[in-house]
């Protein structure tokens, strides 16, 4: 993606350079995040195999790493990710 914006003819190049990394910062804020199913899928395969974790431990780290938000894909799965993120909301406040 690609963003213009005017910039002004006074501006030093280390001031110039502060004010570009300024808007930058600012636009990252308003962009959406993008995460597939692949992607998730693949991290959770990928890790599986080194950390040989639970699926749910997996999940939680997923969406905790990339604040994803995306709804889980069955009943039994909603269950076990609120157990875990009760789990893990406990440990960080301790």
């Amino acid at each position: 993606m690609h963003f213009v914006w005017k910039i002004p003819d006074d501006l030093t190049e280390t001031e110039l350079l502060q004010w570009n990394m300024t808007i930058q910062h600012e636009l990252k804020k308003c962009l959406p995040r993008y995460h597939t199913r692949a992607m998730k899928r693949e991290f959770i395969h990928s890790f599986g195999k080194v950390t040989h974790a639970k699926p749910a431990f997996l999940r939680e780290a997923y969406r905790r790493l990339t604040d994803d938000a995306s709804a889980a894909s069955s009943l039994e799965e909603v269950e076990v990710n609120s157990r875990k993120h009760r789990y893990w909301t406990l440990k960080i406040q301790t």
